[in-house]
């Protein structure tokens, strides 16, 4: 997807080639996370959700190892920032997060919401790319989304359920889990990968837990 869609951001060849193995890699850092936290199927502690942040300094670290893999660190650490700078781990905001980075977790979370993870079951590409536009000015660049936006309705859509188009004017549905419980929407977004560190656990418990939501960059503890 995200080749794709630097492909109709007019990028050059090599930027698009960076995007393309930012994307296999951008979750590399998962391989400290303990399984235990990783394919927890229940609500993540704050030590846990704490050490799951990790995971995209630790990648970032790993991929920098060699100078020819810079433009691909910088996705690696940087795809969790969010549009507002209240992402991590630097909280970068808008033209400071690296493009790449901004294009991957668009897709990252996209992936992360149309599949089954062990704390939620899939969901449809369509409620799905709404809570992408839900999101947009805040977690994600407006821009890159109208982009994406081009590749869902003429791509993903179609294929997924027969499709032409995608209707923009369609009121949006939050497709959280929680709301559908009855248990009220997060002020965050949460639903890529957002795993990470988790060699250690406090085994002490948030009063409620933390939910698990759909977008990007909140308490999830895989993707």
């Amino acid at each position: 997807m995200g080749e794709r869609v630097a492909r109709l951001l007019g990028l050059p060849e090599f930027e698009q080639t960076t995007i393309r193995i930012g994307g296999y890699l951008h979750d590399i850092g998962k391989i400290a996370i303990a399984d235990r936290i990783l394919l927890k199927p229940g609500p993540l502690t704050d030590e846990e959700y704490t050490e799951t942040q990790r995971h995209s300094v630790i990648g970032g670290a790993i991929v920098s190892t060699h100078e020819a893999m810079t433009g691909i660190a910088q996705i690696v650490r940087h795809h969790h920032e969010r549009y507002d700078g209240t992402g991590y781990p630097d909280r970068l905001a808008r033209d400071a997060v690296p493009l790449g980075a901004r294009i991957i977790s668009i897709a990252d979370a996209l992936s992360a919401m149309t599949t089954d993870r062990p704390y939620r079951a899939a969901i449809p590409i369509e409620p799905a790319w709404e809570e992408i536009v839900r999101n947009s000015g805040s977690q994600f660049d407006p821009a890159i989304v109208e982009v994406f936006g081009t590749m869902v309705e003429q791509e993903l859509l179609p294929r997924a359920s027969g499709m032409v188009a995608f209707s923009e004017g369609r009121p949006v549905d939050p497709v959280r889990t929680e709301v559908q419980a009855g248990r009220g929407a997060p002020k965050t977004p949460v639903a890529a990968s957002v795993a990470p560190e988790a060699r250690r656990t406090s085994g002490t418990r948030a009063p409620s837990g933390r939910r698990r939501h759909l977008t990007s960059g909140a308490r999830t503890p895989a993707s």
